[in-house]
């Protein structure tokens, strides 16, 4: 289920509920569901917020914890970072998150997995 879509231009239910009926800031881009379930739209659980509003609300709840991933080599070894982040940092590669997430194959010319925690 998750967010929900309306018609063919990708509009959330969420940022329509919420520019319809929550007073927005200027500088307050993006909607948060105050309780974190993305099913809930209604207006008295949806708020404005900065994109750093956004990630201190994950890291409170505990959805922001980080994930360490491993680089995989050729010949099967592997290099573990704490983070996505780091990994990006250290090897420059991006979109290591969505080789992880099985959306692509490689990135950088490496397969890429979430360390099993």
């Amino acid at each position: 289920m998750g967010y929900r879509k309306v018609a063919r231009k990708g509009y959330l239910v969420h940022r329509l509920v919420a520019l319809a009926f929550c007073p927005k800031e200027e500088e307050k881009e993006y909607v948060n569901h105050i309780d974190s379930n993305p099913t809930n739209n209604n207006a008295s659980n949806l708020e404005w917020c900065t994109q750093k509003e956004i990630m201190q609300h994950a890291v409170h709840l505990g959805l922001g914890h980080r994930c360490a991933v491993k680089q995989i080599f050729g010949d099967g070894s592997f290099r573990e970072f704490p983070s996505i982040a780091e990994a990006r940092r250290v090897t420059g590669i991006n979109h290591i998150w969505k080789v992880c997430r099985g959306l692509q194959a490689q990135a950088g010319g490496y397969r890429w997995e979430y360390v099993a925690q």
